[in-house]
């Protein structure tokens, strides 16, 4: 049997080649993290006419707002959105992108709610997997009852997920779909440091009809230590 070592140390084993078989034998283990964190943001009644939201120029705009503040990296996993309808709506479809951001100094705050969760006795976020992780290092932003005024932040020339929900005149709910998922041999939306996403309505909002917009986000941060492994 041959062992292949850690580069870093030189001793301790991570592999070891079977020479009869010429196979490699490995043991799967959890990535390296600082914390494993879901989040699901409600926003306020969302007004009747919001308008579109602009992807760039000086002053972009957004509904929902998320900014990694952390030294590391963060690992987005999933982002999902759905509708929760309050007054009957009577246009045909509308249609959410989602913008990776970057160079994101100053947060989407303007007309906004900051998603905040703390345990009363231990004072830490109660969005963690566990409750033993670090707070988690981010900033997140969801509309009130329009439009995020955007803070200072570059989104993508194009997005990066796409969903369109049929809106009908009965009032109800519209399920939660995929912006994009992580998969056993997925690579995630890797955020560094001042780095996040912003999901913006392409279309605006019917004349008539209320809803609250309900998104949810799975993320895990890790230590800058393992950033170069990305």
């Amino acid at each position: 049997m041959g062992n292949i070592q850690d580069p870093r140390t030189g001793t301790t084993d991570v592999a070891t080649v079977d020479p009869t078989f010429k196979s490699l034998r490995t043991s799967w283990r959890p990535i390296e993290q600082e914390g494993a964190y879901r989040v699901r943001a409600i926003s306020g009644n969302t007004a009747a006419a919001t308008a579109a939201s602009t992807v760039s120029g000086a002053t972009p705009t957004c509904l929902f707002s998320f900014r990694y503040t952390g030294t590391g990296v963060a690992l987005i996993q999933n982002v999902r959105i759905g509708l929760n309808m309050i007054t009957a709506y009577t246009q045909g479809a509308i249609t959410y992108l989602l913008y990776c951001t970057r160079n994101f100094i100053t947060p989407d705050a303007t007309g906004g709610t900051l998603v905040t969760g703390t345990n009363a006795t231990t004072g830490q976020f109660l969005n963690k997997l566990r409750d033993q992780m670090i707070p988690s290092q981010t900033q997140i932003y969801i509309a009130t009852t329009g439009l995020l005024s955007a803070g200072v932040g570059q989104n993508d020339p194009q997005p990066m997920g796409v969903v369109t929900h049929n809106m009908t005149s009965a009032i109800g709910g519209i399920p939660q779909a995929d912006f994009f998922s992580f998969g056993p041999l997925s690579v995630p939306l890797i955020l560094t440091p001042n780095e996040g996403f912003r999901i913006l309505n392409e279309n605006a909002y019917a004349a008539t009809g209320v809803s609250n917009l309900v998104i949810s986000v799975d993320w895990l941060e890790e230590p800058s230590g393992t950033a170069e492994y990305f």
